[in-house]
């Protein structure tokens, strides 16, 4: 799903636990989408962040807002090979599932180089497992054991699972909740209908007549790995730090 036009309480959770790493760590974030992420990791660090992101949608969101420290550039990921000095910190949340399998393996080699020596890589993508909905945005998703043959070609890593108390998008169990998040997070619905409704409108269909309430970041927590995990953070580190 292209993360331009909302946030929500699963990003805000990732972003907070990449807070935890980013103290005193110049920060790139890849696939920044509106920059609100930047936002949080900058209360960690006095140090510069920069944030990248190819959708020029995303692009003018980021800039809009006068943000100290902050970088925005509109860049592919073929252009990290532009990048020049080193991150102790590099986020790559909801992003990988956005390349081809030949794209992933280029980023993640020039993330490598990128990469302070004693720097931390965080990834968060979905598993490709339990896709109900085929994202037209998503190249290639993966499963938990193709994400960590991939990752450990260039890194060492510690892979978690992220545990969610509620379905995707909604508080709300059984089938109401089910039908509700099929019919309102597609993409047609998340990038072309919803914008264009009233935000007064849709917080009284939403919370009225559905009764729904948006995820929080309470509502993740960071658990042991599983293949069963629906999402997966993992912490990457290089080799020579074994």
């Amino acid at each position: 799903m292209s993360e331009t036009s909302y946030w929500r309480g699963y990003s805000e959770f990732l972003y907070e636990q990449a807070g935890r790493l980013a103290k005193g760590m110049r920060v790139l974030d890849i696939g920044c989408g509106n920059g609100k992420g930047l936002e949080l990791l900058a209360k960690h660090t006095t140090k510069q962040l920069v944030g990248i992101d190819h959708s020029i949608k995303a692009y003018n969101q980021a800039i809009s807002l006068n943000r100290k420290r902050i970088t925005f550039k509109l860049c592919e990921i073929k252009d990290l090979a532009k990048l020049r000095g080193k991150f102790g910190l590099i986020t790559l949340f909801n992003t990988i599932e956005h390349l081809s399998s030949q794209q992933q393996k280029q980023a993640l080699s020039e993330i490598g180089r990128l990469l302070a020596g004693n720097g931390t890589l965080m990834v968060a993508t979905n598993n490709s497992l339990y896709t109900k909905v085929k994202n037209p945005f998503h190249v290639n998703e993966l499963n938990g054991d193709q994400l960590q043959r991939l990752l450990k070609k260039d890194f060492k890593i510690k892979i978690y699972g992220i545990k969610q108390q509620f379905n995707p998008e909604f508080k709300r169990e059984g089938v109401v909740n089910r039908v509700v998040s099929l019919g309102f997070g597609n993409v047609l619905m998340q990038e072309f209908v919803q914008p264009r409704i009233p935000e007064s409108i849709k917080r009284f269909f939403n919370t009225t007549v559905l009764k729904l309430k948006p995820e929080t970041v309470a509502d993740f927590s960071v658990v042991r790995y599983t293949r069963r995990a629906e999402n997966f953070l993992v912490i990457c580190m290089h080799k020579l730090n074994e």
